[in-house]
C-alpha cells in the first residue's frame, strides 16, 4: 500500500464506550502504509467524553508516526458532545469532497 492511502475503521456500536474507543485504537494500531484513517461512527447516537479522550490519544499517536485521523458520521448525542467540547481541533471530522475545517455555525 501506498502511505497516502486511507483506510477506514467502522464502528459496529450504537454507543461508543471508552472500551469500544481503546478497541478502535487496537485495530488502527495494527494497519501498516496506511497515511490516514477514517473512523466510521454513521452507527454511534451516544459516546463518553473518555472514548472521544481516548480517540484524540489515538490521533495523537498516529501524528507521531506521520499519518492522520478523521472521524465521520457524528449524529445525536455524540455529536452533541464533540461540539459542546468543541473537539474540532484535536478530533476533525472528515468533510466529503475534501477534509475542510468545519465552519462555526
Amino acid at each position: 500500500m501506498v502511505a497516502s492511502e486511507t483506510s477506514l475503521i467502522t464502528c459496529d456500536y450504537d454507543y461508543l464506550s471508552y472500551e469500544g474507543a481503546c478497541e478502535i485504537a487496537r485495530e488502527a494500531a495494527t494497519l501498516s502504509g496506511i497515511g490516514s484513517v477514517r473512523i466510521n461512527l454513521l452507527r454511534v447516537v451516544g459516546t463518553t467524553t473518555p472514548a472521544l479522550a481516548r480517540l484524540i490519544v489515538l490521533r495523537r499517536s498516529l501524528s507521531n508516526s506521520g499519518r492522520d485521523m478523521q472521524i465521520d458520521g457524528l449524529a445525536g448525542q455524540a455529536e452533541d458532545l464533540y461540539e459542546f467540547n468543541r473537539m474540532e481541533t484535536f478530533l476533525p471530522r472528515y468533510r466529503r469532497g475534501g477534509n475542510r475545517q468545519a465552519q462555526t455555525l
